[in-house]
């Protein structure tokens, strides 16, 4: 007799550790939602940093291929350095993302 009441006990005990799917949740639907915006609206705003003062950085690549080579830059040229420097932004933060679990190992939060 006290098997079964064991047993049975058992199988109370069991069945009430189910867990039941709770689907989506408003708190995981806004962080979803802001996750999402948050980090594109970033990236947007720092491209749109890096993107302003254009026309003077494609001054400076003039003015120091100028200097270096003593003829003007080629549009092809200009257009091909501005595309790396706005693009070194994303790999910067690759980079730097892929760096960052190594460096808090090594100094420490």
């Amino acid at each position: 007799m006290d098997k079964i009441e064991e047993d049975n006990n058992n199988k109370t005990v069991q069945s009430s550790h189910k867990s039941t799917p709770q689907g989506l949740t408003f708190t995981l639907i806004s962080a979803a939602f802001f996750g999402a915006l948050g980090s594109s609206y970033l990236y947007g705003y720092n491209l749109s940093v890096v993107n302003a003062p254009a026309i003077y950085i494609k001054r400076f690549y003039n003015k120091t291929w100028m200097e270096r080579y003593e003829e003007p830059i080629g549009a092809e040229t200009v257009t091909l350095l501005w595309s790396v420097t706005v693009s070194i932004f994303a790999i910067g933060g690759l980079v730097g993302a892929l760096t960052v679990p190594f460096l808090i190992k090594v100094f420490g939060r």
